[in-house]
């Protein structure tokens, strides 16, 4: 009979351990989900910072021609929903959309198929840009998502790409952290 106890006790004690882990794992992702949506939003405060106000000189608004990020989500095609900015500037400079497990620019496109020795990105970033007053203040929410329990994604691994598709089904294959900010022309 002690046997019996002392057995229910054991399996007890190693789902408490096992929920444990999982719990502490997904508290660390959520924080570096946090911590690359906070950056992102630095990234596009930066870039605001070269959109320049409406002048008697220069009376067009100009962050079409004078942003590099914002240009990208407050285009006509764009607004209204996530995109994938893209960029032609290497990762150590800080504008990647990809992520390793530390919060690390990766390097895109990943490559098809993996070499054995590294692993695809963990974090993707989507940014979205609605007008709030058209030309002179520009809402950016930014997306950062991951896969549930590190599943594999439906295209093998994140891409950060439109393959990943983290609109189709979210709910039971990605984590998603949000981040909300609103830039005008200098600020």
């Amino acid at each position: 009979m002690s046997i019996i106890v002392l057995g229910i006790g054991a399996v007890g004690v190693m789902s408490m351990q096992k929920a444990a882990i999982q719990g502490n794992n997904d508290a660390r992702m959520i924080d570096m989900g946090n911590a690359i949506s906070r950056e992102w939003v630095e990234r596009l405060r930066r870039d605001a910072m070269t959109w320049i106000p409406p002048t008697s000189v220069a009376p067009t608004p100009n962050w079409s021609t004078n942003t590099f990020l914002i240009y990208q989500i407050g285009a006509a095609g764009s607004v209204g929903s996530y995109q994938y900015l893209t960029t032609t500037v290497a990762p150590p400079t800080g504008f990647s959309i990809a992520f390793d497990i530390l919060g690390r620019d990766y390097a895109l496109p990943v490559p098809s198929p993996l070499p054995a020795a590294s692993m695809p990105p963990i974090f993707c970033t989507q940014v979205r840009g609605d007008w709030i007053v058209q030309d002179q203040l520009l809402r950016a929410t930014v997306r950062v998502y991951w896969l549930r329990q590190m599943l594999a994604a439906p295209s093998g691994g994140l891409t950060c790409t439109a393959t990943d598709a983290p609109d189709t089904n979210p709910a039971t294959t990605y984590h998603f952290v949000y981040a909300t900010t609103a830039m005008g022309p200098g600020q």
